[in-house]
């Protein structure tokens, strides 16, 4: 029997004072503010998550940026790991 695990879905990544939550909960829930683990954890984890914010979309200029905001960054963040799901 092979093993999986969808780096989507499973929980894995450490939040403070919450415990581990997926790449989904981390761009759909806002109240998660700050990342745990050590300082190499949180600096992998941090570009991991630039990575997925970039790919998704890269606004053009800083208007561009607030016309999207937080919000739709993350809605866009979303869109692009459900699109490539298979790969995570």
């Amino acid at each position: 029997m092979e093993k999986r695990f969808n780096l989507i879905d499973e929980p894995w990544i450490p939040v403070v004072d919450y415990g581990r939550v997926s790449l989904r909960e981390i761009f759909s829930r806002p109240e998660l503010r700050a990342l745990g683990g050590n300082p190499v954890q949180k600096i992998a984890l941090t570009k991991l998550l630039l990575a997925v914010a970039q790919a998704a979309t890269t606004p053009a200029d800083d208007n561009q940026w607030l016309q999207m905001g937080s919000r739709g960054m993350a809605e866009q963040c979303l869109s692009y790991l459900t699109k490539w799901r298979d790969r995570f």
